[in-house]
């Protein structure tokens, strides 16, 4: 649901346009946000959420091998238990 916190105007600072973002708003210092323009002119501001899947952190990571292993390393402990 979303919900209006009031009307803004754009400030310059430097090069850059600012938005003041309200204390009622319940955003940190510091908190990061992505600007997303959408086609019709809209600007929404999204809190950035580190994802390892959508960052690409992962996208060089072979998960085929780390099962390979841990396949491995239970094999191996059946195995071990059997010679007991």
């Amino acid at each position: 649901m979303s919900k209006s916190l009031g009307l803004f105007s754009t400030r310059k600072t430097g090069n850059s346009l600012t938005l003041t973002v309200p204390r009622t708003s319940g955003v940190s210092a510091g908190q990061e946000f992505e600007l997303i323009k959408e086609d019709d002119g809209t600007l929404c501001y999204r809190p950035r959420n580190e994802n390892p899947w959508s960052d690409g952190l992962l996208s060089d990571h072979d998960f085929r091998n780390d099962l390979l292993l841990m396949e491995d390393d239970v094999v191996t402990r059946l195995k071990g238990d059997e010679g007991k």
